[in-house]
């Protein structure tokens, strides 16, 4: 007779989603086959409290004929019946890669969460496939969620008529519930566009008195603390009219992270630059501010500081900057210099990787940094820095006791720079100093090992090796 296999245990899985919360998930695979007998390894659909958010799920999918998402149902099991409701479901994590949002699952989300709509705190729906119609839907959903506190949706194909009925849902929240809680808003990648987040035209708005949504989402908004606009092919039209809604003269806004990165370098014109030079001068809630992978030339960089450089009247908070990856040369840090120069600078984070400053634009920034007593967070990776421009960062360290930490990787380290950055590392333990290396002429003699020193120098040729 042939032998029976035994039923397997089914095996436990501790899955995290959201911060303090943890949940046991039996998921290997769907089912698997012994003999004649197919096990499911899903938790059993009746195993579910009785009246919970993955019951009430359950039964709305069926009502609806909605094909039921089962990495949603586990998820929803999680859920304390009481308190507030925190949904995390990142359709990029390896988990629910395969099980993304759809514009279906929306449906029966709407619906499910309308009765507990005042509990929901936090929302990340990022990196699903969710829609127009899921937009629509939701926007039925987002006025009754007064305690709402975050909503990430981006790299969602929402675009223009999504991202409409989203604002509006939001403004309209902000008029049912005057005191929502609403502080942070992730867009990025949702091809919003102009007409997403302004809804008129330019005309309408100068001629007609028209409003735009993301003036009337801004007005005397006190709650709003991170916008990401990110990766949205904005216009500009749209960047102008999102500046003068962050013009403290113009508007009251709290905001204090505002994220454009991957912008179009069309639309930074000298208007607009100017517009945005404005609101980093006065609006003394704005922190972070993110222009990376804009392409942006000298030119529109020069205009950005020029006010913050030259007037003493300035009341910019701003802690971190972003310039990553445009096209920035030595010209910038000319600008640049002259601003971190001035006793009113706070800035203390810079990124100026991947832009091509080379020896000049690292002697300019060093001579600045000599002074100022702000900075303590530098990236250079990847700024084309030759030998000379790295020994007058290593000058500046020796009279910089500020900055803490200070990336160099990938520029042109040669046998002098390498000693003498490593002797200042000797000297200075509270350095965190990361740096690549590539050359043909190394003295490895000098890369003793050292266990006060922990940074790491990344050599390419002839292989890896730390100090």
């Amino acid at each position: 007779p042939k032998p029976q296999t035994p039923n397997p245990k089914p095996l436990e899985k501790v899955i995290e989603v959201s911060p303090g919360r943890l949940w046991t998930n039996r998921l290997i695979f769907p089912k698997f086959k012994f003999g004649e007998k197919t096990i499911d390894r899903f938790p059993a659909m009746s195993e579910s409290t009785e009246g919970s958010l993955a019951t009430r799920y359950r039964e709305i999918c069926d009502k609806k004929g909605i094909r039921i998402n089962r990495e949603l149902f586990l998820m929803l099991e999680g859920v304390p019946a009481e308190g507030e409701i925190s949904i995390s479901y990142v359709g990029k994590s390896a988990r629910l890669f395969s099980h993304r949002l759809t514009d279906g699952d929306s449906i029966a989300l709407a619906k499910l969460f309308v009765p507990v709509a005042s509990r929901i705190a936090h929302l990340d729906f990022s990196n699903n496939n969710l829609g127009l119609p899921a937009m629509e839907t939701l926007a039925e959903l987002f006025p009754r969620c007064e305690n709402l506190v975050s909503l990430n949706l981006q790299y969602n194909e929402i675009g223009p008529e999504g991202c409409k009925k989203l604002l509006t849902a939001l403004v309209a929240l902000r008029q049912k519930h005057p005191s929502s809680k609403l502080e942070y808003l992730n867009l990025e990648g949702c091809r919003v566009k102009t007409e997403g987040l302004l809804r008129v035209s330019r005309e309408e708005i100068l001629f007609e008195g028209a409003r735009s949504l993301v003036s009337e989402l801004l007005e005397n908004n006190s709650s709003l603390r991170e916008f990401n606009l990110g990766e949205n092919e904005l216009e500009e039209v749209g960047l102008i009219e999102l500046c003068s809604q962050l013009h403290p003269a113009m508007n009251f806004c709290s905001l204090a992270v505002l994220n454009l990165e991957g912008l179009d370098v069309k639309i930074f014109s000298e208007e607009s630059a100017f517009e945005l030079s404005k609101v980093v001068k006065n609006n003394s809630s704005l922190e972070k501010l993110s222009l990376s992978k804009c392409r942006l030339p000298d030119e529109s960089l020069i205009i950005l500081l020029k006010e913050l450089a030259n007037t003493k009247d300035s009341r910019s908070c701003l802690k971190v900057l972003d310039l990553s990856a445009n096209k920035f040369t030595y010209l910038s840090c000319d600008i640049l210099g002259q601003y971190l120069k001035r006793p009113e600078c706070s800035l203390e984070s810079l990124f100026l990787n991947h832009n091509k400053l080379g020896e000049n634009g690292a002697k300019l920034l060093a001579d600045a940094l000599e002074i100022n007593r702000s900075i303590v967070f530098l990236n250079l990776n990847y700024c084309d820095i030759n030998e000379r421009g790295l020994l007058h960062i290593r000058s500046m360290l020796e009279a910089n006791s500020v900055i803490i930490s200070l990336q160099l990787f990938w520029n042109h380290f040669g046998p002098t720079a390498i000693k003498e950055f490593y002797n200042l590392l000797k000297k200075n333990l509270k350095i965190s100093l990361d740096f690549a290396v590539e050359s043909d002429y190394l003295d490895f003699k000098i890369f003793e090992l050292n266990e006060e020193i922990s940074p790491l120098v990344y050599v390419k040729k002839p292989h890896f090796l730390p100090c």
